[in-house]
């Protein structure tokens, strides 16, 4: 499994390079500079996030496929099933993303063609995952 949202398996519609992982540290309100000028980390959580590239000059994205990829991304949060490299196991955790983007590239006697821009996933983080 390299990327299942909503149930929906969205690897084979992948570009190449189509997962791109960031790790978001987020730290307690206990970081920060302290007095003497040294710097206090204090980690609370880490934060995935990734860069979701859809293939869309390999897969003619029409009408029906567009449409199964804009309902999985679209609840306020997504169930996401990923092999995270990090913890070295597939994991299925809470995400969110916004600012989804797609155009109309092809409209010709009713057949359409879509582009799915690259889109955000961002982890709830979890408490105590380091």
């Amino acid at each position: 499994m390299t990327l299942v949202i909503n149930r929906f398996d969205f690897e084979p519609f992948l570009e190449e390079n189509g997962i791109r992982w960031k790790r978001n540290d987020v730290d307690s309100a206990d970081a920060g500079e302290m007095a003497d000028g040294t710097m206090r980390r204090d980690r609370a959580i880490f934060r995935p996030t990734a860069t979701i590239h859809i293939a869309n000059s390999k897969h003619r994205i029409g009408d029906s496929l567009g449409h199964q990829i804009m309902k999985a991304i679209e609840p306020e949060w997504v169930d996401v099933t990923y092999y995270d490299l990090r913890l070295g196991m597939v994991v299925t955790r809470k995400f969110y993303s916004n600012n989804v983007g797609h155009s109309l590239v092809y409209s010709k006697n009713g057949v359409r063609r879509w582009f799915i821009e690259p889109f955000p996933l961002i982890a709830q983080g979890v408490a105590g995952d380091r």
